[in-house]
């Protein structure tokens, strides 16, 4: 999937890179110069490979578009996509276009009771919030959700904000319908100032909070039997199926996801993840950017196809480093050594969705400085491949994986 020149980055909330932890740029230096030594050194011994070519075929992609709309085929671009690509190009109050800028995640949900798609932004960050769009009478129009974490009755035209932050948590209930947006109902819980200033003397202070409907206050069974007067959160879903800027914007515009025509080859080879772009380049490919849901799929059903749901495959994913003076967060690499940067909550293969994921173990040490990448492992509980964060070189930390490696290339 390669990058395009464009990318969207948040006007309300920058980004700020945390958690990420970094190498200085002159002990990042001295490892790129041992990368390629090792590389150098091992590349004329790699064993041989065992490779299957398989390409995302037609009728896959057909029967993933027709799961974001039955309107919206590379034979058929309607209206409301031609406009919500439009929308996506010119920037809105809420959004600019940036080169550089961070990654938001973007879908199409039915919120209304017609049968055209509502377009659905993610910004990922609380107070950056979320944003809906919707196509009515010719026209574009958009409301903004000040919290992430929304959800919405499908057909029903209900959207359900309820998140917070700290010590503020407002709910809002707002209603599409005949094109216009309209808050319905909303709430506040709170802590009080008392309770606030005790938890900051103690955070194990057993706190309650405050629930306010209206100008009144109300007791949480008051609040909740308000809240269920105007909708059922038994009924609610949350989007999902993100996409990224670049791979959305095609989507609109093309009818199809970005990699839908390209073709995979699952090389089954004991190798680091440098040693196998290394191959995959020599190859003409690269190694795959699993930049969408519907890509992931298309792999996932390959390496059932193939037999080879017992290995763990390479793919063109890098965690946060110092490249040189640079310093590179959470990207996939493109054939031409640009990259794509990715904020891994917004896509279901990752390995926090996985079966059984353990938010307290790591099977990973990363203290001898090894790069994480990223390694694909198949499920058979969901017929999916999740994306992990492993060591560049594996083998080295986990000789266990002998016999059991591979990777993916990606061909345009």
């Amino acid at each position: 999937m390669k990058r395009f020149k464009q990318s969207l980055a948040v006007m309300l909330c920058p980004i700020l890179l945390s958690a990420c932890a970094g190498q200085a740029p002159e002990e990042s230096a001295n490892d790129v110069a041992e990368e390629a030594a090792y590389v150098e050194e091992k590349s004329d011994s790699v064993a041989e490979s065992i490779s299957v070519v398989g390409d995302a075929s037609t009728e896959a992609s057909e029967q993933i578009t027709e799961e974001i709309s039955n309107e919206l085929t590379p034979d058929n671009i309607p209206e409301w996509s031609k406009a919500y690509a439009e929308y996506l190009r010119t920037g809105a109050e809420y959004i600019s276009f940036a080169d550089g800028g961070s990654e938001l995640s973007f879908t199409l949900i039915y919120l209304d009771d017609d049968d055209i798609p509502e377009l659905f932004i993610d910004t990922g960050i609380e107070a950056s919030g979320q944003m809906v769009i919707t196509y009515h009478d010719g026209k574009v129009v958009d409301e903004y959700l000040s919290r992430i974490g929304s959800q919405y009755i499908e057909k029903s035209g209900l959207i359900y904000t309820d998140t917070g932050h700290m010590d503020y948590y407002p709910i809002s209930i707002t209603k599409l319908e005949n094109g216009v947006f309209s808050e319905i109902a909303s709430g506040i819980r709170y802590v009080s100032e008392e309770d606030f200033k005790k938890m900051g003397e103690d955070e194990n202070y057993p706190y309650t909070l405050t629930y306010e409907w209206g100008d009144e206050t109300v007791t949480e069974e008051e609040f909740n039997a308000h809240v269920a007067e105007y909708y059922d959160v038994d009924k609610g879903k949350q989007p999902d199926n993100y996409y990224s800027y670049d791979e959305f914007l095609y989507l609109l515009e093309n009818g199809k996801w970005y990699s839908a025509d390209h073709n995979y080859e699952l090389v089954v080879q004991d190798c680091s993840w440098t040693e196998a772009q290394k191959i995959c380049l020599e190859k003409g490919g690269y190694l795959a950017t699993v930049t969408c849901t519907d890509e992931a799929k298309v792999i996932s059903e390959l390496v059932k196809k193939e037999g080879l749901t017992d290995k763990a495959f390479f793919v063109g994913y890098r965690s946060c480093e110092w490249v040189g003076d640079t310093f590179c967060s959470f990207r996939w690499i493109n054939q031409d050594g640009s990259y794509q940067e990715v904020m891994p909550s917004m896509y279901d293969f990752w390995d926090y969705h996985s079966p059984g994921y353990d938010y307290t173990k790591n099977e990973w040490s990363f203290e001898a400085g090894e790069q994480e990448v990223g390694l694909a492992k198949y499920f058979d509980e969901t017929g999916m491949i999740y994306i992990f964060d492993a060591p560049d070189r594996i083998l080295n930390v986990s000789p266990e994986y002998a016999g059991k490696l591979g990777f993916i290339c990606e061909y345009d």
